[in-house]
């Protein structure tokens, strides 16, 4: 989605979320992967240990001696055996195996100075810490192996919170609000409370720790802006506090004083909250979002969701972060998925503001569904599994492949999918079920009520939403009168036929100059008449090139999958 820089320019609010503890030290040291997003930037920790980020880099918030912004990861700098890491506002945190805090980014208290540091830096003063959480408020806290919670800010060094609680297993911090999860499963909160974020029933500020109603039984605790929740050990989540965008997910916009379940979710093993969204993800299942929406949600829209909405195109996730305009997911095989404003490049897939002269203004590709990280310098998909921090899982597309760079492109923005879990088929062929499939992908995924007439496309098979939404819209028709073939190896003429459709339903240019004249190509006879528009408006927008020297267009011939990718990578930087 393009978006003008200058609608931006408002404050962003971090709001962090509950990080987990350190993991056992090995003989060669591994430790469970994790994302964490700011305020224009992402960190990602990976198995290895070491440390990524990119996105907003003026302060020295990416770690790695520089002030300039990356759109893709960058490795921090002098930072090894992590097992967490946390982002407050434009200031960047990790924890260390050995118990110690490291910190960079803006100004923060080293022992000496407020000054802002371009690598990392110990806190002084912090020891045996076993987790760390972070917020746009006044300060940092952290977890200490005893139970006790403890908080440092530039101007205050460091400092003990909740002197009267003990058993504290997580923390989490919002917006002046603390909320800590005791070994007991209960939940305890202080700090700001109008409206009503600490749970207790009441809208009165607590200087000292008091007991969220209603909650027992808790695994995991998130804090919003002025709202926080909790994960039940059953897999439900309870919300409280402000509402106003419905980030309680309970079909309202009314304040809660104390917890109230969400309706219609099950079985989750994770939640993460934003400013003024919740997220919550299902064991290697589904996300759900709901709250304020600039795109963050996932769902494809910018609208604001009362209860919980499914985020695009997603499985299979074990880590989540949220901060306040975008959202990062970690999948099980160690690929990183953001969506949301991309102000700054901090959703890493590479592109980031641009000054349009046509416009006047600075131009910005926010994503309103999940793309995926890039590797360092653009290249291949990030990792914090894998060997490398990138890798191109595909053995057969090898780095000399004409149509790599187009592969890559399709397979991370979702579009294209291996044939298995290493491999491409580049010479293979797309049918028109999956070309249809792509296209829905493309669209977002949008659903109909109704259902196409085609006695070959029955209910329940994974391209008949597809082809029922491509039918709606008049994109595909079928071979005959109720058949739709969806087997069928796709043809180039059909292919370009199925953009032209979707470029008119997206309201795309479809027009061609009428100068162009594509009756020379050598083959122009063979072009079906239903097809000849689409296929003119193809070539003429270089979607679709000859198939040799003479230009020779094959329309009848068929395309193979690497072919479409090819031209799906034209289609979509042609028409973005």
């Amino acid at each position: 989605m393009k978006r003008c820089l200058s609608i931006f320019l408002a404050v962003l609010l971090f709001l962090g979320a509950v990080l987990p503890a350190a993991s056992a030290v090995e003989a060669e040291f591994t430790t469970e992967p994790m994302v964490a997003t700011g305020r224009g930037h992402t960190l990602a920790l990976r198995r290895d240990g070491t440390v990524w980020a990119w996105g907003s880099n003026f302060d020295g918030q990416l770690g790695d001696g520089t002030t300039t912004n990356s759109y893709t990861p960058v490795q921090v700098q002098n930072l090894s055996r992590i097992t967490a890491v946390a982002v407050r506002g434009l200031e960047s945190t990790a924890l260390r195996d050995d118990g110690t805090v490291w910190t960079w980014g803006e100004g923060f208290w080293d022992g000496y100075s407020q000054v802002n540091h371009l690598i990392p830096v110990q806190v002084p003063n912090l020891s045996n810490i076993t987790a760390i959480a972070v917020s746009l408020g006044y300060r940092s806290i952290a977890l200490r192996d005893d139970g006790t919670v403890w908080a440092w800010h530039a101007d205050a060094g460091v400092w003990q919170l909740g002197e009267s609680l003990s058993g504290v297993i997580a923390i989490a911090e919002g917006w002046q609000h603390i909320v800590a999860l005791r070994d007991d499963g209960t939940v305890w909160t202080w700090g700001l409370n109008n409206s009503g974020q600490l749970g207790d029933g009441a809208r009165v500020c607590r200087d000292t720790p008091v007991q969220a109603q209603n909650l027992y039984n808790i695994t995991a605790i998130a804090a919003g802006w002025r709202h926080s929740a909790a994960l039940r050990e059953d897999g439900t989540v309870w919300t409280w506090g402000r509402n106003a965008y419905g980030q309680l997910g309970d079909g309202t916009i009314i304040n809660r004083h104390t917890p109230i379940q969400v309706p219609n979710l099950s079985n989750i093993t994770a939640i993460a909250a934003g400013e003024n969204h919740t997220i919550a993800s299902q064991n290697k299942g589904a996300i759900w979002a709901w709250g304020l929406n600039y795109g963050m949600l996932g769902d494809g829209t910018t609208t604001d969701r009362h209860m919980p909405t499914q985020v695009q195109n997603l499985s299979n996730i074990i880590s989540i972060s949220a901060n306040g305009w975008h959202t990062v997911a970690l999948k099980d095989n160690g690929t990183v998925w953001a969506w949301g404003s991309n102000l700054n490049g901090q959703l890493g897939d590479g592109t980031g503001p641009y000054w349009s002269d046509e416009v006047g203004d600075w131009i910005v590709y926010d994503r309103l569904s999940p793309v995926q990280v890039l590797g360092p310098n653009g290249v291949g998909h990030f990792s914090l599994t894998e060997d490398t921090p990138f890798a191109f899982i595909f053995n057969d597309i090898p780095r000399t492949h004409w149509a790599r760079e187009a592969v890559t492109f399709v397979y991370e923005r979702g579009l294209m999918q291996g044939t298995t879990a290493s491999t491409f088929a580049p010479n293979a062929s797309l049918t028109r079920g999956m070309v249809v499939t792509i296209l829905h992908r493309m669209a977002g995924e949008p659903t109909v009520a109704s259902r196409p007439a085609f006695s070959d496309v029955p209910t329940g098979a994974w391209f008949s939403d597809a082809i029922a939404w491509a039918a709606y819209h008049e994109i595909v028709t079928g071979v005959s009168f109720d058949t739709f073939a969806p087997n069928a190896n796709i043809t180039r003429e059909q292919f370009a036929t199925m953009l032209y459709r979707y470029a008119e339903m997206m309201d795309f240019s479809t027009e061609v100059l009428d100068n162009f004249d594509l009756t020379a190509s050598p083959d122009y006879d063979q072009i079906s008449t239903w097809a000849e528009a689409a296929m003119t408006w193809a070539v003429y927008n270089s979607l679709i090139t000859g198939a040799d020297a003479q230009g020779t267009l094959n329309p009848n011939g068929t395309a193979t999958r690497a072919q479409c990718a090819a031209i799906l990578q034209r289609f979509v930087l042609e028409f973005k």
